[in-house]
């Protein structure tokens, strides 16, 4: 307050009369508190140390240090963070936590997630479900490209997590819900651990929806090209997964769609080597106007009707019937599926639909056909990318079939590479 406010002060107090001089006389003395507090705070003696205030207000607030954590995590400095962190050990929110978990899980570093997962105990932080939630994803996240022994660790991690998220006691509040589920699942998938899922599946059918019966249906097709697992544990597994997906289905909480359903004709493609199988599943489900007749019997269980058909088919069942009939060396039933699906109101086919057909015009050895659909591919503004090429091109390292190298790769856009395999057929 400047000498100038007090002046105005003064002629307030002379001009509203002599009954409200007390009144103003405790705003001015408060106002004069205010002074000598600030002035206080500004001597070099009274100063408090540097950061002193922050750590006080992080202990009242644990969003401010939330925020303070995230600004240095995407600034890089993630050692600043993480002493903001060892120094205010009991803040009251856990927020700051994840977000450094979520740095960790992102840059595929699972130790330090999990080091930190267990300081969080330590420090009495119990982990909330986005907190487990993270560790499935940076499980996840690294066990694609990590080796056998990094996996056996991580899976130690895993059946950790899952012990404690079964558990259910004080020191732990968070339950198993269908997210950490499709996460453990994901990394079985991932890893090809058969065993694990089956038990995971058996313990939890009640938490089981239709996605995570897609993993466990894409585990089975990974796992078929090993050696890892008998064909015989393999098939049994799979009906184990199907049983369940049926049983657990209802009208409040469907377990069957679309898109496990292609994964389970797609494993079906893959353990047999036969579309059959997987064409009447498919064809079964299809809205009236796209299915097709034939003799083809469902290879699965005969007394079971499924209650949920796929009422807007997107292009997994289109690829998925495709890859059986090229399998099947079923071509016309191809062709009719495709036009089926062509002029069907709603549906618009993408790369993976042009893809396998164009396998399907390769094994029929067709340039014709082959050369139709690049076309098409370019008209809708599709991506032709190296996978693309990599199709059309696989019959013409031969010599009735090198002529039309050349006009298959004038469809590819400007400026893509060529390796080596391809220079070598357009010479």
């Amino acid at each position: 307050m400047t000498l100038l406010n007090l002046k105005i002060v003064q002629c307030q107090i002379l001009s509203s009369g002599i009954n409200n001089i007390n009144f103003y006389r405790g705003s001015l003395l408060i106002g004069c508190r205010r002074i000598s507090n600030n002035a206080s705070r500004q001597t070099p003696s009274a100063r408090p140390r540097k950061g002193k205030d922050g750590w006080l207000s992080y202990r009242e607030n644990g969003y401010k240090l939330a925020e303070t954590v995230k600004h240095f995590i995407a600034q890089g400095k993630v050692d600043k963070a993480l002493e903001r962190i060892n120094i205010i050990k009991r803040a009251p929110k856990v927020v700051a936590f994840n977000h450094l978990l979520t740095h960790y899980a992102d840059n595929k570093q699972v130790r330090q997630a999990w080091k930190l997962f267990n300081d969080m105990k330590k420090w009495n932080h119990s982990p909330n479900d986005y907190s487990y939630s993270i560790m499935f994803r940076a499980l996840n996240n690294f066990s694609k490209t990590s080796v056998a022994e990094q996996q056996g660790s991580h899976q130690e991690i895993l059946e950790k997590l899952y012990a404690s998220l079964r558990k259910g006691t004080q020191e732990n509040l968070v339950n198993l819900n269908t997210i950490h589920l499709a996460g453990m699942l994901q990394f079985c998938m991932h890893t090809g651990n058969l065993a694990f899922a089956k038990q995971l599946c058996e313990e939890n059918i009640e938490l089981l929806d239709a996605d995570c019966f897609t993993l466990l249906y894409q585990l089975c097709e990974n796992i078929t090209a090993g050696t890892k697992y008998a064909r015989e544990e393999v098939l049994e597994a799979s009906k184990t997964f199907w049983m369940c997906m049926l049983n657990s289905n209802t009208k409040e909480k469907p377990t069957i769609n679309e898109k496990n359903l292609c994964a389970f004709a797609a494993f079906t493609i893959a353990f047999r080597k036969d579309g059959l199988a997987a064409i009447s599943l498919l064809n079964a489900q299809l809205p009236k106007d796209l299915r097709i007749k034939h003799p083809a019997q469902l290879d699965v269980d005969q007394t079971v009707t499924l209650s949920r058909r796929i009422q807007k088919p997107s292009w997994r069942s289109l690829s998925t019937l495709l890859q059986a009939c090229n399998i099947s060396g079923l071509y016309k039933e191809a062709d009719l599926y495709w036009q089926l699906f062509t002029t069907y109101p709603g549906f618009t086919k993408n790369e993976h639909n042009y893809h396998e057909y164009l396998r399907i015009a390769v094994a029929r050895k067709d340039p014709r056909l082959i050369k139709r659909l690049l076309e098409e591919m370019v008209t809708n503004k599709l991506k032709l990318s190296g996978k693309t090429f990599l199709i059309a091109l696989s019959q013409c390292n031969k010599p009735q079939f090198r002529k039309y190298a050349h006009e298959f790769w004038s469809f590819a856009p400007e400026g893509t590479a060529k390796l080596k395999w391809v220079s070598d057929i357009l010479k």
